[in-house]
């Protein structure tokens, strides 16, 4: 058994250089490329991030300008927002700018249901109605119109029509609007 032939004996030094071989290539050239891949991609990412940081070092000078025109713009679209103490009172404030145009307008029946308000973020309370009530063509169109023209903003955002048995129609809406809390 120990005489191997000579063929054999090259099979053997074929195959232990192909191991061998084998092993190198997974122990050392593999995690070589592939840290090197990485160390690409971190540089990659680096650059991007210093190039991000560097546009805003350029345009920090006139971040005081845009931001006072941003502060100006949101003042004069607040004033146009429900301003209550706290939750209940903003509800309150809407749903009487709701049924006063309503009644103005000529709506009957008029129902409001409020919708549970999304807690103050930044001092902003977002509310929602749901209405329903009935209307002529002509008492529906002086609502929506009365609404448009309002100090307020209203955002009406689903309406639904519907004939109803005595020629009139059937409305029904979910109305959101914004109120500033605790701000008075």
């Amino acid at each position: 058994m120990s005489a191997l032939t000579p063929r054999d004996r090259r099979a053997l030094w074929l195959g232990a250089i192909t191991l061998s071989a084998a092993l190198l290539w997974r122990a050392v050239v593999l995690p070589v490329t592939s840290s090197a891949a990485q160390a690409e991609a971190r540089a990659e990412a680096a650059a991007a991030l210093l190039a991000r940081e560097q546009a805003i070092l350029r345009d920090a000078p006139a971040v005081p300008a845009r931001l006072a025109a941003v502060r100006r713009q949101f003042d004069s679209v607040t004033t146009r927002l429900f301003v209550a103490d706290d939750t209940v009172g903003a509800q309150q404030a809407l749903i009487g700018a709701l049924r006063s145009t309503a009644s103005r307008a000529g709506l009957t029946d008029f129902r409001v249901e409020s919708a549970p308000a999304t807690p103050p973020a930044g001092g902003l309370l977002a509310l929602q109605m749901e209405l329903r009530g009935r209307a002529s063509t002509r008492a529906l169109a002086a609502w929506l119109a009365a609404l448009e023209r309002s100090e307020r903003l209203v955002m009406i955002e689903r309406l639904d029509i519907a004939v109803d048995g005595d020629n009139g129609l059937a409305v029904s809406a979910t109305v959101r609007a914004l109120a500033r809390v605790g701000d008075r």
